[in-house]
């Protein structure tokens, strides 16, 4: 069952939460997590974070109402920032050093999903905001909660917005678990990119074939892979490439051709025994095209690309 855990962030903690949002990791200190909590009668918090699993969620919140309050008074409250994010892997252990304050050697691993700004708790909801107000008391460590549904906040959120034409960044918890939420994110995300990328323009040129196509036909594609990339990377301009639906976006995904260090296409061999001889064929009208992409800020991307393809297969 996927469970939902919410943490909260004071306002010292921003550093920290950056550079944990761009790691994909957060973690607490061994005496935090030491500590027992009253209102799970006596429970240990690090018993709480140990049933923290790859495929829940770990929601942080950043800067809220002063916590020394009522139960229930947090509702009415805005944080400054809220982080949603899906754990990629269960508490572990290191001393690496990852944040300049402290060691915090408690840790999980998280695919960082979205952020939102100024997020009003009547939109993130009672049990949230509780468990958020409960986190802030005792030193932040994670407590369990409710998940909270999407359709709801994103019309809502939408609503508010709507005269700004901004679009919600609120993301949350919809029931039909992780496969229901993934999808969500994505088709979010990729709205955004399109719109960053490509504007108004109703045709758009494939970076890769040099085609031009009607917008329906070309994906605002991740150089480095969507899963493999951070937070940061994902919302890159440099890291996106215009990619037709008529061979090259698949091609250039699964690693068929790959951009050179001079900015030329080349046909891969790393996953030539998946292949087909009209496959190859495909991929060699690409050979040797100069890719329109290819610039000096992407140049960290395609190369990452280029050592994946290789070693593909």
């Amino acid at each position: 069952m996927i469970r939902f855990f919410y943490v909260y962030v004071p306002a010292s903690g921003r550093t920290n939460l950056d550079i944990g949002i761009t790691g994909g990791i957060w973690g607490w200190k061994s005496e935090a997590l030491n500590d027992r909590l009253k209102e799970f009668n006596r429970t240990e918090a690090r018993q709480i974070a140990r049933e923290i699993q790859p495929g829940d969620y770990l929601i942080l919140g950043h800067r809220g109402p002063n916590s020394r309050v009522s139960k229930g008074t947090w509702t009415s409250g805005v944080l400054h920032q809220v982080v949603f994010g899906q754990v990629k892997a269960p508490l572990f252990r290191s001393e690496e050093p990852v944040w300049p304050d402290d060691t915090y050697p408690e840790r999980i691993r998280l695919d960082v999903l979205h952020r939102a700004e100024n997020v009003s708790g009547v939109h993130l909801g009672a049990a949230a905001m509780e468990a958020l107000r409960s986190s802030a008391n005792v030193g932040g460590v994670p407590i369990p909660s409710d998940p909270v549904d999407i359709l709801s906040v994103e019309d809502e959120m939408t609503a508010e917005q709507g005269a700004s034409g901004r679009e919600s960044d609120q993301i949350l918890g919809v029931e039909g678990g992780l496969d229901a939420l993934a999808r969500v994110l994505v088709r979010k995300e990729q709205r955004k990119l399109r719109r960053m990328k490509f504007g108004d323009s109703a045709e758009i040129r494939c970076e890769l074939c040099g085609r031009l196509f009607p917008r329906r036909f070309v994906r605002a594609a991740h150089v480095k892979r969507r899963a493999d990339a951070n937070e940061q990377e994902r919302r890159n301009l440099a890291n996106i490439i215009a990619a037709c639906l008529f061979g090259c976006d698949e091609l250039f995904e699964h690693g068929y051709v790959f951009v050179d260090a001079g900015g030329r296409i080349r046909v891969s061999n790393g996953p030539t025994k998946h292949s087909t001889a009209d496959l190859l064929a495909l991929a060699t009208v690409l050979d040797a095209r100069q890719c329109a992409a290819a610039k000096p800020s992407s140049a960290e991307f395609f190369a990452w690309h280029r050592r994946w393809a290789t070693e593909a297969g």
